[in-house]
């Protein structure tokens, strides 16, 4: 069978100095998954997984996306269809999705996880799926065994302020080669949708606060306490998906808030200018309560959600009807900053847009604030989500160099629900080393391999660490 180049050793790697930046530095360095979405009670029990199917297919609405755009039925993809046929569909339609990320990272996952290295299609499905299926019931791919094999040692996931944390919990009683810590994602606090939604929210809330909310300041009392268990378990970062910032409500709707919040608990009508009054003043409120902690926060801004209404009826959220949304961020994002900067209650930032034409906008805005001795205060987060392929890592790095400082990056993150999703870490360290390599070879940067290599080592792991205070081991 001819040699697949995906899975090359050298693969993305065309000059001398990216091969020896790559295999030197970068490819012996920890990985750091400082924000995704996998599941706690999956790691807590050191799940095994049945099939290839459910450890790479399911619920992974990248894939599921692509292949409805190929026509593919979706009993094949969310539905009823057996884990093998599943499989077999998606070896099947893979060939087709030349030039989109998941037929690189899908190669090299095979080949990282189990050491396959053939191409997938329709004539390989059988083989691979007979592979794989014997290696699974081995201890090497339970979801312990997979930390292990990539070097994993801090694992980040996004929890909503009324989640019990039980798994953490459990996860930090035993002596494990990584840590597992939540991440305070409080959305379904800040974001209005519905009357009913948000009332049910806030009863869950109460509970898991033990408190009682008849008004915003119990709110964010409760929130508060939230904030602290989750200190208390490790937590170091708080996330928040959100379509925008938004601005500072008029001097009218200043003190509103609370007007506005008894509205949506009543389900009376309240307009956008309204839900973005009541979310800037809590949003304000919280981000005051992480710097308190020393906590990083972080903010995903421009996705618009949910597009396809019927498709949201019949398979929730999270299903592959997400898009680039055209919202204007940065006059916003640097206004709440700055609101928070001068109050001094402005906490360690990442910044992720996925509209590419804000790009060079957010990472001008990085520049706007500092904290003397911390190196890269506020980070504009890597390429995220629609963004997160080769292309748009190579014009990240580009222009963070040339509008930032490219040196105090803190590197990759899955952002997934998959726990074959760890190569993500080596696909950006292999762009990174790609993109140094060729400003080394075209004279643009001086060829002193211990300075290079030092700066790829901090941008894979030593600033992460740092910036979140995640214990550095070497």
């Amino acid at each position: 069978m001819k040699k697949n180049p995906i899975t090359d050793a050298d693969f993305l790697l065309d000059t001398a100095a990216a091969r020896e930046l790559y295999h030197q530095y970068a490819a012996r360095m920890p990985i750091v998954d400082y924000h995704n979405h996998l599941n706690p009670a999956l790691i807590a029990n050191n799940h095994r997984f049945e099939s290839i199917a459910q450890l790479w297919l399911a619920g992974d609405h990248y894939k599921w996306r692509a292949l409805r755009t190929l026509g593919v039925s979706e009993k094949y993809l969310s539905g009823e269809a057996s884990d093998y046929e599943k499989f077999q569909i998606w070896c099947k339609n893979l060939p087709f999705l030349i030039g989109n990320p998941l037929y690189h990272w899908s190669h090299i996952e095979l080949a990282r996880y189990f050491d396959l290295h053939m191409p997938i299609s329709e004539k390989t499905a059988n083989e691979i799926y007979r592979i794989v299926s014997e290696k699974l019931q081995t201890e090497h791919y339970t979801t312990h065994g997979i930390f292990s094999r990539f070097n994993l040692r801090v694992c980040c996931t996004t929890d909503d302020p009324t989640d019990s944390l039980e798994y953490h919990a459990q996860t930090q009683q035993k002596r494990l080669p990584f840590l597992l810590l939540p991440s305070f994602r409080p959305d379904n606090a800040l974001i209005y949708k519905n009357h009913q939604s948000f009332r049910q929210y806030m009863e869950r809330l109460a509970t898991a606060a033990a408190s009682n909310i008849q008004n915003l300041d119990d709110v964010k009392s409760a929130l508060a306490k939230r904030i602290d268990y989750f200190d208390a378990m490790g937590c170091r970062t708080a996330d928040h998906g959100l379509l925008y910032l938004p601005t500072a409500p008029e001097e009218t709707q200043l003190n509103s808030a609370e007007k506005i919040f008894q509205k949506m608990m009543s389900g009376k009508p309240v307009s956008q200018q309204e839900k973005d009054a009541y979310l800037y003043d809590l949003l304000l409120f919280l981000c005051e309560q992480y710097a308190q902690k020393g906590w990083v926060q972080q903010f995903h801004l421009g996705a618009k959600r949910n597009n396809n209404e019927r498709a949201f009826q019949q398979l929730g959220a999270d299903t592959g009807y997400d898009s680039i949304g055209a919202y204007a961020q940065v006059n916003a994002l640097n206004d709440f900053l700055n609101t928070l900067d001068k109050k001094d209650a402005l906490a360690k930032t990442i910044i992720y847009n996925l509209n590419p034409k804000e790009s060079a906008a957010f990472a001008a805005t990085c520049g706007n604030f500092h904290r003397e001795g911390i190196k890269g205060f506020v980070q504009w987060g890597a390429p995220w989500w629609f963004l997160d392929q080769k292309h748009h890592i190579e014009e990240y790095f580009n222009i963070l160099a040339h509008i930032g400082v490219m040196s105090v990056s803190i590197g990759m993150l899955t952002d997934s629900r998959s726990f074959m999703s760890l190569p993500r870490h080596e696909y950006y360290r292999r762009l990174l080393c790609r993109t140094l390599g060729r400003w080394i070879e075209e004279g643009l940067v001086a060829n002193d391999m211990d300075t290079n290599g030092e700066i790829v080592c901090n941008i894979c792991y030593y600033n992460v660490c740092r910036f979140f205070n995640f214990p550095v081991q070497p």
